[in-house]
């Protein structure tokens, strides 16, 4: 979960991320901007602490389990 409160899958969204910083690196001829960084993919929100490994992300453990 990313600290605005927007749930995705781990790889998803480490994937969402990677993709958008190497498109705004692309985009920028390799220059970083200051306000860049990573954000959240469903509302652009900053992800402070952001590093790659889950640094910067609520980790959700499953509690229970329901079957119908």
């Amino acid at each position: 979960m990313t600290p605005c409160g927007h749930v995705a899958c781990g790889p998803c969204l480490f994937t969402a991320v990677k993709t958008a910083l190497r498109r705004e690196t692309m985009m920028m001829g390799g220059a970083i901007r200051d306000e860049g960084g990573p954000r959240c993919p469903v509302c652009r929100a900053p992800i402070p602490g952001w590093d790659g490994k889950g640094g910067g992300v609520v980790g959700l453990v499953v509690q229970v389990v329901v079957t119908a």
